[in-house]
């Protein structure tokens, strides 16, 4: 979803689409359920990323 935060909005939709076609019930918040590390364990810059991450995928379509 880096495309959406990059501008790329199409291409973004494109892949959640793709995405949701194998995975048709997930959402930002169950998105978590998919990387498995304690957060309590995680370095402070993963947890960036991880919050990076899951904007772009609001932006480009996924449900919260």
């Amino acid at each position: 979803m880096v495309s959406r935060l990059s501008g790329r909005e199409e291409e973004a939709r494109a892949a959640l689409s793709q995405y949701h076609r194998f995975h048709p019930s997930t959402t930002v918040a169950s998105f978590r359920s998919s990387t498995p590390v304690p957060l309590q364990l995680t370095d402070p810059s993963y947890l960036r990323q991880r919050e990076h991450l899951k904007e772009g995928l609001r932006k480009a379509g996924m449900l919260n």
